[in-house]
């Protein structure tokens, strides 16, 4: 017996034609491959039976497919007349989904947010402008149909800046609200920020600024002395110690926050000391009566204003 070199079946090692895949070799099939002929054999062999498979398939698919002779595509249906409807039978023609409307975006870390509305009480948020504000108190308005206004405070605390960028002035003369740098940003740069809608709405306010009310031997002594200054018309304000103490005193609101992390913010009454300025303290509810120097840059901004609601 040999073995064939093509599809590897016994045979005859006298014959010259394998049984099995019928390759024929006129030296006999019991040898090793070769030629490349043999090789090809060899493959065609083995996936003979694969072949053979799809050949089939194929046929019997174009069997499937031939139209017998004689047949016609069918006519087009035509399409049955609607039935009259009643006008009790009449679909309500659907409303389109309304879009969900969104709520305004934090800015500067305000978690803000109802609109101004009249029936405002102290202690409320209302969205006024780009900011979130704190309401904390609201009086009727002198005048018959005038409504109502609101004092109220920015939630959030602003960017640290100093209350007024001269030293030498702080330093020589002492420093009031009345006299600042600050009082000038808010009442002009910041104020702009608002549509002229919004500030049609802020009131202006006459601004009393009273005398630090823990002067002492030191504040005799000292340029300002601790003295408010003059009073202001302005349309936005700092808020003073005494404001702190009635509307706040020590309370949580008193804390301020910037971007999630307590932050101090200033006051625009003056420190003991001519040349400083008091603020709340960023890591409790305390205020600083003593202040901070006024050309200081490492304290925040939380203006005040009354906004007719």
């Amino acid at each position: 017996m040999s073995v064939c070199p093509v599809c590897e079946s016994e045979c005859h090692a006298s014959t010259t034609t394998c049984g099995v895949c019928s390759f024929s070799d006129e030296y006999g099939i019991a040898r090793p491959i070769a030629t490349m002929e043999e090789a090809q054999h060899r493959l065609e062999f083995s996936i003979l039976p694969y072949r053979k498979g799809w050949e089939a398939g194929k046929a019997a698919a174009g069997r499937t497919n031939k139209k017998p002779q004689g047949h016609k595509n069918p006519a087009p249906s035509q399409e049955a007349e609607p039935k009259k409807t009643t006008s009790s039978q009449k679909a309500k023609p659907k409303k389109p989904p309304s879009e969900p409307t969104q709520e305004p975006q934090p800015v500067n870390g305000d978690t803000a947010v109802e609109t101004t509305k009249s029936d405002t009480q102290p202690g409320d948020i209302i969205r006024f402008g780009r900011y979130s504000w704190r309401v904390l108190k609201v009086e009727k308005m002198r005048g018959k149909g005038k409504g109502a206004k609101a004092l109220v405070l920015k939630e959030a605390v602003m960017e640290n800046r100093k209350f007024h960028e001269n030293w030498f002035v702080t330093s020589v003369t002492g420093m009031t609200w009345e006299r600042c740098s600050l009082r000038r940003y808010l009442n002009a740069d910041f104020l702009n920020t608002f549509s002229n809608k919004d500030q049609s709405r802020i009131l202006e306010t006459h601004v009393v600024t009273p005398d630090n009310p823990h002067r002492n031997i030191l504040s005799m002594i000292s340029p300002g002395g601790g003295r408010g200054g003059n009073d202001t018309t302005d349309k936005i304000f700092l808020l003073s110690i005494d404001e702190v103490m009635e509307y706040l005193e020590y309370s949580k609101q008193a804390q301020g926050k910037k971007r999630g992390t307590s932050a101090s913010w200033w006051l625009r009454s003056a420190g003991t000391v001519g040349s400083f300025i008091a603020y709340v303290h960023d890591n409790d509810t305390q205020i600083s009566v003593e202040g901070a120097a006024a050309d200081y840059a490492g304290i925040g901004v939380r203006p005040a204003m009354w906004v007719r609601l």
